[in-house]
Order: structure tokens, then C-alpha cells, then sequence
């Protein structure tokens, strides 16, 4: 039952985000990447427009990428530097 609640209101949530950014002239987006201890990689994307004069942010989202930043810190020899 709570699973469905969660998965429901997700979808409401992405809806919205969706309506809202689609009245939005122009958004810029900041992207961050970083590791935790166990060296899993993460990426976020998160949205920042103008909503009725004032600033507004919105995460887009927060995945595991697996694999790319060891591959990145390999190639440019830092892996045991992080």
C-alpha cells in the first residue's frame, strides 16, 4: 500500500514539475558528480528557473553511474588521490 502511495505521488510531483517548467521561458540547469566512500558514482541534474519573480530550483534527478568516474579517474591517473 505505501509503495503505491510513494510511486502515486511521484507521479503528481513529475507532472507538475513537468506544467510548470513547460510555462517557464528559460531554465538553466547546474550538474554536479561525486563519489561516496565505496566509490560509487552519482550524477544530479537540478533545474533553476524564474517562477512569479523569484528564483526557483528543482532536482531532475539523482542516478547511480556506475563505472564512469573510476574510468575518468583512471585516465587522468587520480584514482588513489580521491
Amino acid at each position: 500500500m505505501v509503495r503505491g502511495d510513494i510511486r502515486s505521488a511521484f507521479h503528481v510531483q513529475k507532472r507538475a514539475l513537468r506544467d510548470l517548467l513547460s510555462r517557464t521561458d528559460n531554465v538553466a540547469l547546474t550538474i554536479d558528480i561525486w563519489s561516496d566512500r565505496r566509490k560509487r558514482a552519482y550524477l544530479g541534474i537540478t533545474a533553476h528557473f524564474i517562477e512569479m519573480d523569484e528564483m526557483s530550483s528543482a532536482s531532475l534527478c539523482c542516478k547511480q553511474i556506475e563505472g564512469v568516474l573510476n574510468t575518468i579517474f583512471g585516465i587522468v591517473h587520480i584514482s588513489t588521490k580521491i
